[in-house]
């Protein structure tokens, strides 16, 4: 176990209103995350330059999300009942559907195969179900490296 003292981090980008939440590494060493309120997708390089890949659609708000080796990202994005799929120029290249209960979260590669968290949604309850999907796609996983900043 390991533990950082007071101060130790370095802070690399502060913007208000945009929610951070998903986050991975491309194959360039980028550090890429997505904003749910702004439903952007932006990356951060070694020298500090900042990319705006896309913003989603309405309707699609970001969350967790998985790199192919392509460069293509596969986005978890709740109220779409889909993952979102953006390629590496920025380009939305469609969804995968999942069904309509379908809130996804979350997602990483099993080689070619998409596994997905879901919170669902029971409509007679109001609550979420809890899912987990194994979706194939026609993309392989991109390998797991650190970024360098």
């Amino acid at each position: 176990m390991w533990a950082l003292g007071p101060g130790s981090g370095r802070l690399l980008s502060s913007v208000g209103g945009v929610y951070c939440n998903g986050i991975a590494v491309d194959d360039e060493g980028a550090v890429v995350w997505v904003e749910s309120y702004t439903r952007a997708v932006r990356s951060v390089d070694g020298a500090g330059r900042v990319r705006t890949w896309c913003l989603l659609p309405e309707g699609e708000v970001p969350d967790g999300f998985a790199v192919a080796q392509d460069g293509r990202l596969f986005i978890a994005t709740c109220g779409s009942h889909a993952i979102s799929i953006v390629g590496p120029d920025g380009e939305h290249l469609g969804q995968l559907r999942l069904d309509e209960r379908a809130n996804p979260t979350n997602c990483c590669f099993d080689g070619s195969n998409l596994i997905v968290t879901d919170f669902g949604m029971d409509f007679e309850t109001q609550l979420g179900a809890g899912r987990l999907w194994v979706v194939p796609t026609d993309a392989q996983g991109a390998r797991v490296h650190r970024g360098t900043l």
